[in-house]
């Protein structure tokens, strides 16, 4: 996960914030067809689904996270069903600096890991402010997003 991650940017409360695309899995879907779903419903990107790279409880439920070659271009604004955010590719040195909604700082923590592997920042498996690797973990999501998801993937660039 050493390449740009693409990324919904929202403002909120005069900043931004960064999380994952995302979404639920819809009767008679699988996991990997939710993912390319929302993924052209979010960003307006094609891709291939490759292997499921994390698992997060959250919620009272597991959140899946896949690793994704997106393609294509990002979609017009009016185009996407993203909660009015906007699709933006961050280059992965810059993700200690983007302030990330939990979990994806989690799954930013361990990409900028030495060995691409590590436990949850600061132990005991919490994720915290100022959280190891220096990655800025926010708390909380943006304000009308659904609260329901299974987070389906993490995306890079082709």
């Amino acid at each position: 996960m050493r390449g740009p991650w693409l990324l919904i940017r929202f403002e909120e409360d005069g900043g931004p914030l960064y999380e994952i695309p995302g979404g639920g899995v819809e009767e008679g879907e699988t996991p990997e067809e939710a993912v390319l779903r929302e993924l052209g419903e979010e960003t307006g990107l094609g891709g291939t689904v490759g292997p499921r790279i994390a698992r997060v409880w959250k919620d009272g439920r597991h959140e899946h996270y896949f690793l994704v070659s997106a393609t294509g271009e990002v979609g017009p604004p009016e185009t996407l069903d993203n909660y009015g955010g906007t699709p933006v590719w961050v280059p992965v040195d810059r993700l200690p600096a983007t302030p990330l909604v939990a979990p994806a700082a989690l799954l930013a923590h361990r990409a900028l890991a030495p060995d691409g592997v590590a436990g949850a920042p600061g132990g005991a498996g919490r994720l915290h402010h100022g959280a190891g690797a220096g990655v800025r973990v926010v708390r909380g999501r943006p304000r009308g997003r659904r609260e329901a998801w299974i987070r389906q993937r993490t995306l890079r660039h082709a």
